[in-house]
């Protein structure tokens, strides 16, 4: 593909050629790794992971502007929602082994596994609020691509929040052995939920700079945030306290709304 854009393409020729010679060197060097003595492959492969990181901002150097921003969008929000099926996943199969081996009435288990659900939804939702199509085409600067990109790097607590979800459910079945509590699994959970709150928020401070929301929407986040793992402490059943913890992502989606219009009015006076 990229050879293709390089013979057909002639905006695009310096940039597919410079990603021909990275994407090559590259390959070379990581087949070079399996032959190194083991003593340097360590931190010889932290040296290549980063060398892959910054081939593409190398390629792009002289001309990182000719990117299309609705493409962009697409692209890593249909990786979000990879991510966020993970989680579906994690919990359906959860909610599933529960169901054979639990004596628990029905009506306990589906409270549970839609609230875990629709804290699923509930940040999917948040995340498609944000307009960042738009964003990266109205507001475009030299280097939004690779802030854009690399920022959802950080999205890894939006991955680690699936098996967070499976903890949930052994905390809430376990409760005459107390492998695991619900304290410990909801103050995981929230950790994760936090991180991924607070990784959106700075990627969108980046992409969006008519922003006026992001800290207050945060701040009533973190405090609800705080209180669904407090109410667990006192010793109120981690089903109430999922659905509780739907708050912050409806909160920040609501203002995250409202901002969005404010900016989008700017734009177009």
């Amino acid at each position: 593909m990229v050879a293709r854009v390089y013979r057909q393409v002639e905006g695009h020729k310096r940039v597919a050629g410079r990603s021909i010679i990275g994407l090559l060197t590259l390959q070379s060097v990581w087949i070079l790794w399996l032959f190194l003595p083991a003593s340097i492959q360590t931190p010889a492969l932290f040296l290549f992971i980063a060398a892959e990181l910054l081939m593409p901002i190398w390629a792009r150097a002289s001309q990182n502007i000719n990117w299309h921003p609705h493409h962009m969008a697409e692209r890593y929000g249909l990786l979000t929602i990879i991510v966020l099926g993970e989680g579906v996943l994690g919990v359906s199969n959860s909610i599933r082994t529960f169901l054979v081996n639990s004596d628990s009435a029905a009506s306990a288990i589906i409270l549970l596994g839609s609230s875990l659900v629709a804290l699923v939804f509930a940040l999917w939702w948040l995340y498609f609020t944000i307009p960042f199509g738009t964003i990266l085409d109205n507001e475009r600067r030299r280097y939004d691509l690779f802030l854009f990109g690399y920022g959802h790097f950080f999205f890894a607590t939006l991955a680690a929040l699936g098996s967070a979800l499976n903890l949930v459910t052994d905390a809430w079945a376990d409760t005459l052995n107390r492998t695991v509590t619900q304290p410990y699994a909801m103050g995981l959970l929230m950790i994760m939920l936090f991180g991924f709150l607070v990784t959106l928020t700075l990627l969108r401070t980046l992409m969006c700079r008519k922003s006026s929301h992001n800290m207050t929407a945060l701040i009533f986040a973190t405090c609800i945030i705080f209180l669904s793992h407090t109410v667990v402490a006192q010793g109120l059943s981690i089903t109430y306290s999922i659905w509780l913890s739907l708050l912050p992502p409806i909160i920040m989606t609501w203002y995250f709304h409202q901002d969005n219009k404010q900016w989008q009015v700017l734009d177009i006076a």
